[in-house]
C-alpha cells in the first residue's frame, strides 16, 4: 500500500523532497541532517551479557520497542523519515533460510539486536544442494514480523529491509572468512556460481520485505530512519575491505552491478577499512549513496570529508559527527555540502529543530 502521510513525522513530505533532491545529486550545495537525541523508550535488555545468544523476542515486544522511540520523536524535524529497521533478520536469514541455526545477539546499550549463522557450506561442489526452505523457521518468523508490523505500522511509521548479503559477502557468510578469501583463486568458476545463487537468493529476501511493507509517496524506507524514491537496496562491500581495488574489480563489481541494475538503486555501507574503495565502488551505475562508517583505531569520515569528497565525487554522502562540531562548522559555513550529517550527540528535540532551520537554510 503506498500511503501519503505519516503521523509519526507531520513534515514528511517535505523531508521527502528534500531527500529526492540529495539522492538525485541536485543538492551539492545543500546539507542535510539526521539528529540524534535521546530517547526514554527502551525494551530492558540491560542485564543480558552481550556476548551470550538470545532467542528472538516476541514480536509484540519488538513491536513497542519501535512504536515507543519512534512517537517520542515525532516533533522532531530534521531529515529522517521514522521506520523501523528489520534488524533481527539482517545477515543471518541469508543463512537461516537454507537451514543454517540462527543466532541472536543484543546490544545492551540500544536494544538492537542483530543475527548471524555459522558457515553452511564445507565442499563448493555441493553448491547445488542449497536450496531455499520455504518452511524455514526464520522465513516463517519473517513473515509473521512483516504482517504484524505492517497493519500495526500503517500510517504512523514505515519499515526497513535488512541489509543485502551479496557477492563476497555471502561467499563469506557460506564458507567462513579463511575459506572465503582462497575459494577465488582455487575454484574461480565455482564461486562465479555462488554468487549468482546469492543474487537470486538476496532478490528473493528484498521483495518478499518489499512486496509486504508500505510505500510512501511511492518510495521506500530503504535505510533505518531514511527513505528514497523507488526500492533501493543496503549493501556493502565489506568482504572487499580486506583485498586491493583489482579483486574487487574482479569479484565485486560485476555482481554488485547486477544488483543495483535489479533494484533501481542502492545506498552503500563501508567501514574506514574500505576506504581505499571508495573512488573504484563510485562508479557504479544507479549508486543512491555511500554511508561511511567510522571504526576504533581509524580516523573519522568527518575528519576526512574533503579527501572522501574528491573519491566519491557527486555521489551523496552519509558520514556521523558530533553536535558541538556540527554547530561549530554549520556557523563557520565550513560544511561540505551534497552529505547528510548523522548528528549525535544533541540534548532535546527543541534544540534539533532550531539548528535544522539553519540546515536548511545552508549553502556552500
Amino acid at each position: 500500500m503506498n500511503i501519503d502521510s505519516i503521523a509519526y513525522k507531520p513534515n514528511a513530505t517535505a523531508v521527502a523532497e528534500r531527500l529526492a533532491l540529495l539522492w538525485s545529486r541536485k543538492a551539492q550545495d545543500r546539507i542535510f541532517a539526521q539528529m540524534f537525541v535521546p530517547v526514554s523508550t527502551f525494551s530492558g535488555y540491560s542485564e543480558i551479557n552481550a556476548e551470550d545468544p538470545i532467542a528472538l523476542p516476541d514480536i509484540s515486544e519488538r513491536f513497542a520497542f519501535w512504536d515507543g522511540r519512534l512517537a517520542e520523536l515525532a516533533t522532531l524535524e530534521d531529515d529522517s523519515l521514522p521506520s523501523a529497521y528489520l534488524m533481527e533478520f539482517d545477515q543471518g536469514i541469508s543463512g537461516g533460510v537454507l537451514g543454517a541455526p540462527m543466532r541472536y545477539l543484543v546490544d545492551r546499550q540500544t536494544g538492537w539486536i542483530s543475527s548471524m549463522t555459522m558457515p553452511i557450506l564445507d565442499d563448493l561442489s555441493k553448491i547445488d544442494s542449497l536450496k531455499i526452505d520455504m518452511d524455514a523457521e526464520v522465513l516463517m518468523r519473517l513473515d509473521e514480523h512483516l504482517r504484524f508490523y505492517s497493519e500495526k505500522s500503517r500510517g504512523k511509521f514505515g519499515i526497513a529491509p535488512f541489509i543485502v548479503i551479496d557477492a563476497m559477502n555471502f561467499v563469506v557468510e557460506a564458507r567462513g572468512a579463511t575459506q572465503a578469501y582462497l575459494d577465488p583463486t582455487d575454484s574461480p568458476d565455482l564461486v562465479r556460481q555462488l554468487m549468482d545463487f546469492a543474487f537470486d537468493l538476496n532478490v528473493f529476501l528484498q521483495e518478499r520485505v518489499q512486496n509486504t511493507t508500505d510505500t510512501f509517496l511511492g518510495g521506500s524506507f530503504c535505510l533505518p530512519g531514511l527513505w528514497a524514491p523507488g526500492n533501493p537496496v543496503m549493501f556493502s562491500v565489506d568482504a572487499y575491505h580486506l583485498a586491493s581495488p583489482g579483486f574487487y574489480y574482479e569479484w565485486g563489481e560485476p555482481h554488485l552491478q547486477k544488483l543495483l541494475d535489479h533494484f533501481g538503486g542502492g545506498h552503500l555501507h563501508i567501514h574506514s577499512n574500505g576506504r581505499h574503495l571508495i573512488e573504484h565502488a563510485a562508479k557504479l551505475r544507479n549508486l543512491t549513496s555511500i554511508n561511511m562508517g567510522d571504526d576504533i583505531g581509524n580516523p573519522r569520515a568527518y575528519d576526512e570529508l574533503e579527501l572522501i569528497k574528491r573519491k566519491a565525487g557527486d555521489v551523496p554522502l552519509i558520514v556521523g559527527c558530533e553536535y558541538g562540531e556540527f554547530v561549530r562548522d554549520l556557523e563557520s559555513n565550513a560544511l561540505p555540502g551534497n552529505v547528510l550529517y548523522m548528528v549525535v550527540g544533541l540534548p532535546s528535540i527543541m534544540e534539533a529543530n532550531l539548528l535544522m532551520e539553519k540546515v536548511r537554510g545552508y549553502r556552500v
